[in-house]
C-alpha cells in the first residue's frame, strides 16, 4: 500500500527562500501586482462613496438630471376644491421671472425711441409766433423773419444763436434777451436805441445814438440833428462807448457827463465829431443842416445856399463866427455869391466862388 504526498502550499512556496535569481524576480513581480490591485480597489470604493444616490420615481413623471438643473424655477399654485381642504387642484406652474440688465436696457431703448418719435412728430412743439417785447419803431414781423423760427421745434432753438442773429440784423437793438420754454414758447425782450443824429451820405440816411452806434433809419423818430457829408461817419475802435452831450442840458452838466465803459471793443462814431456837431447846433439857427467834409471839417449849410466850414474843433468859435460875418458882409457889398466859406484858420480864412 502506497501513500501520495500532498501538493506543497503556495504560501509556503512564496515564503520559501528563492533558490535562484529567476525565482526572485518572479516573486518581486507578484508582490507589486498584488499591491497595485489593492490600490485600485481602494480608489474605486472611495469614488463610489462620493457619488450621490439619485432616485427616479418613474420614467413618465421624472425629469432627467441635466434638464432639471438647467430649467428655470417655477411658481407652483394649488387651488382648493372645497372649504374643508384636503382636495386641491394643481394649476400649471408659472415661471419665476428674474429681470436682468439686458431686459432693463431694452425697455429703456423702447421708451426713449417712443419719446423721440413723439417729440419729432407732435405739433405742440412747433413754434408758431415768438413773443417780442420792447419794440416802438420796428415791426415785429421783421424780427420774426430774421430769427428763422417759423416751423422750428422748440428743442432745436439755440437762444445764443437767436440773440446773435437779432444783433447782427438789427444794430439798433440792445439789451437783447431770449427765453425758451416748453412746449413751444419763445420770448424775446429788446430795447431800441434812441437816435440823436441823422447822417446823410450818398442819399442814404443813417441814425446815430448817444453811444455812437450807427444803424439804419427805420421807422419814425423825433426831431434829430441832420448832418450831410461827403463820406461815411468817421469810426474808431474804443473800449469805452462814448455818451454824446445832450443838447437839452447846460454846459456845466455836460462837462460832468461821463462815458459808459464796456469790456468789449466796438466800433463807434468818433466822439469828437459828434459832440462838436451838437455844440455847433447851438450857435446856428434852428433846423439848420450841418455839413461835414473829410478835408474841411464840420460846418453848416447857410440859408443863402453856401457851405460854411469851421474845421475839426470848436476852438476860438466866437472869433470864427465874427470873421465869417465880416466875410459875408464884404461879399454882399461886392455882389458875390460864394460856394464855400472856410474859417477853419482865423488868421487865414478864404472863400471859393461858384
Amino acid at each position: 500500500m502506497s501513500f501520495q504526498t500532498p501538493p506543497p502550499n503556495r504560501r509556503r512556496m512564496a515564503t520559501r527562500k528563492p533558490s535562484s535569481r529567476a525565482d526572485a524576480v518572479r516573486t518581486r513581480r507578484g508582490s507589486l501586482t498584488t499591491e497595485r490591485t489593492e490600490k485600485k480597489i481602494q480608489q474605486v470604493k472611495q469614488s463610489s462613496a462620493s457619488v450621490p444616490v439619485v432616485t427616479m420615481r418613474s420614467s413618465v413623471m421624472g425629469t432627467p438630471v441635466i434638464q432639471r438643473t438647467s430649467s428655470r424655477p417655477k411658481l407652483k399654485l394649488s387651488l382648493p376644491l372645497n372649504s374643508r381642504g384636503g382636495v386641491e387642484m394643481r394649476l400649471p406652474a408659472i415661471p419665476v421671472l428674474r429681470p436682468s440688465w439686458r431686459i432693463l436696457s431694452g425697455v429703456l431703448v423702447i421708451i426713449l425711441t417712443a419719446v423721440i418719435i413723439y417729440l419729432s412728430t407732435a405739433d405742440e412743439f412747433l413754434i408758431k409766433s415768438p413773443q417780442i417785447k420792447g419794440l416802438n419803431r420796428l415791426n415785429a414781423a421783421d424780427l420774426e423773419a430774421a430769427m428763422l423760427l417759423d416751423g422750428t421745434r422748440i428743442f432745436m432753438v439755440d437762444p445764443v444763436e437767436v440773440k446773435s442773429l437779432l444783433a447782427s440784423s438789427f444794430p439798433e437793438l440792445k439789451d437783447i434777451s431770449v427765453d425758451v420754454s416748453l412746449p413751444a414758447k419763445v420770448s424775446v425782450t429788446v430795447k431800441e436805441r434812441q437816435p440823436v443824429i441823422t447822417w446823410k451820405y450818398q442819399d442814404v440816411a443813417m441814425w446815430i445814438d448817444n453811444e455812437g452806434v450807427v444803424f439804419p433809419a427805420r421807422g419814425e423818430a423825433e426831431t434829430l440833428l441832420n448832418i450831410t457829408s461827403d463820406a461815411a461817419p468817421p469810426m474808431i475802435e474804443t473800449d469805452v462807448k462814448p455818451v454824446l452831450l445832450d443838447p437839452k442840458k447846460s454846459d456845466s452838466e455836460q462837462t460832468e457827463q461821463k462815458a459808459v465803459e464796456t469790456p468789449v471793443k466796438s466800433l463807434s462814431v468818433d466822439r469828437r465829431v459828434l459832440n462838436m456837431a451838437i455844440n455847433l447846433s447851438k450857435h446856428v439857427p434852428a433846423n439848420t443842416t450841418l455839413v461835414y467834409n473829410t478835408t474841411s471839417g464840420l460846418g453848416w449849410l447857410d440859408a443863402n445856399g453856401w457851405n460854411v466850414y469851421i474845421g475839426f474843433d470848436l476852438d476860438q468859435l466866437d472869433q470864427k463866427m465874427l470873421v465869417y460875418q465880416k466875410i459875408v458882409d464884404t461879399l454882399n457889398q461886392q455882389g458875390l455869391h460864394p460856394k464855400v466859406i472856410s474859417v477853419e484858420y482865423v488868421n487865414a480864412p478864404y472863400y471859393r466862388l461858384e
